[in-house]
């Protein structure tokens, strides 16, 4: 399904080689859940402020386009189980509209059909795994546990959505011949 949202892009994204410019940044979605709602807020509050250190991240509470979900539980002794998702959402298949605004296009080179938006319907909701982490630990290192998962994240999951960006943006110069750099 993947690899045909992407074909679906290029074919209606026209102009998506902006990409290339200036980088987007990537909007994230964090929810996090723990039994015990002190370390809750306590991992919620260090997630959130490694995500933000990150250049390319937006931290959203809504319309992200990579979401990730930490549960965890225990007091003193904490487990920790991650999950990154790819969200095939309104964002995920306008980015290439929102990509080329940025960068001043005046207008879509294509209408889309009736068609193409019937298969975009199908695509808006599903979800692609991109990590998944268990982690332990303790009350008093949950703070290294969190800064060390997000520098995880960061270099596995955010990095294959950067290197999807980068992918949609090389098969838009192969197929129209231009690039907006």
């Amino acid at each position: 399904m993947y690899r045909a949202a992407l074909v679906l892009l290029l074919v209606l994204l026209p102009g998506t080689a902006a990409l290339a410019a200036e980088p987007i940044k990537i909007k994230v979605g964090l929810d996090v859940q723990f039994d015990n709602k002190a370390v809750e807020s306590e991992a919620l509050s260090f997630l959130s402020r490694e995500l933000r250190s990150l250049g390319d991240v937006e931290m959203v509470d809504s319309a992200a386009e990579v979401v990730i979900h930490a549960a965890g539980a225990g007091d003193d002794r904490i487990a920790l189980s991650t999950t990154v998702l790819r969200v095939h959402n309104e964002l995920f298949l306008r980015l290439g509209i929102d990509l080329a605004l940025q960068r001043g296009a005046k207008k879509l080179k294509r209408v889309i059909t009736d068609e193409q938006w019937a298969f975009m319907r199908l695509v808006v909701g599903s979800e692609d795994l991109l990590g998944q982490w268990v982690n332990l630990s303790t009350r008093a290192t949950l703070k290294e546990t969190c800064t060390r998962l997000v520098a995880q994240i960061d270099s596995d999951s955010l990095q294959k959505q950067r290197e999807w960006r980068d992918e949609l943006r090389k098969a838009d110069e192969a197929a129209f011949g231009h690039s907006h750099n």
